[in-house]
């Protein structure tokens, strides 16, 4: 993957990061201007993803970055933020995480790759 769309991803992220901590906010969707607020940034993250994919050829390795990313940043600024706990399980899986991240973000000149299958879609 490319410098610019690994830049991409961490703004999707962030994107998808600030529409997650508004879920709580939010409560349950009854609040307009966070749920407002969580709508719109899940909708920038999602667009900008969409260019990751296109830019890259392959939804993988893009939604892994963002997805992973986000994951790994709403889980810090939880415990943050929400005091959420920090356990030896989560930080694990955190680590693991982060490790899929740089390892399949840089698998693009993998030179065990194989070719993609094209898939047609009935419709």
């Amino acid at each position: 993957m490319d410098t610019k769309s690994l830049a991409l991803g961490v703004v999707a992220a962030l994107m998808f990061t600030g529409g997650g901590l508004l879920m709580k906010p939010s409560e349950g969707l009854s609040r307009i201007v966070p749920t407002l607020g969580m709508l719109v940034l899940f909708a920038i993250g999602a667009a900008i993803n969409a260019l990751i994919v296109h830019r890259s050829g392959e939804i993988g390795p893009a939604y892994l970055l963002v997805l992973g990313c986000e994951t790994v940043l709403v889980y810090l600024l939880g415990v943050v933020l929400f005091a959420e706990r920090v356990t030896i399980s989560r930080l694990a899986a955190v680590g693991m995480i982060l490790v899929g991240i740089i390892v399949l973000s840089g698998t693009e000149h993998d030179e065990t790759a194989t070719d993609p299958v094209p898939v047609e879609v009935a419709g």
